[in-house]
């Protein structure tokens, strides 16, 4: 593939990946490989999760029920795509600072149900993108 896997458009991307040409872990390692490159210059990310992002996304590949019974489409709408979390949204384990220095270390115990939702439909987090305060 000669084009960035950025450049594909997230309909690109699912495609691939229904097709198995692509890998949610492949996917997010150019997506995280990206960001680091960036190198926090752009500010877009308040924490970056890489390894929290790989493992999602290698157990996405090893789940059964990510098919369907014709083996040919992913069940989950986002299964195997990237994302990132507003700072405004809890993640359990992963600071969440609402853009506040207040609340600089808080690790919310519990996910938002908005959090719960991208996750129970496949998608793969790479970590909290910045916001103005509250």
């Amino acid at each position: 593939m000669s084009e960035q896997l950025h450049e594909l458009g997230a309909v690109r991307q699912r495609e691939l990946l229904a097709r198995e040409e692509l890998s949610p872990v492949d996917l997010a390692a150019a997506y995280l490989d990206r960001i680091d490159a960036d190198g926090g210059r752009s500010g877009a990310f308040i924490t970056v999760t890489p390894e929290a992002a790989l493992e999602r996304a290698r157990r996405l590949e090893r789940e059964p029920s990510a098919r369907t019974r014709r083996g040919d489409r992913l069940a989950s709408p986002l299964w195997g795509m990237p994302f990132a979390d507003k700072d405004l949204e809890p993640r359990a384990g992963v600071r969440t600072t609402f853009g506040s220095r207040a609340f600089a270390g808080f690790l919310p115990e519990e996910s938002s149900p908005l959090v719960d939702t991208m996750d129970a439909a496949g998608g793969v987090s790479l970590g909290k993108t910045n916001t103005p305060e509250f």
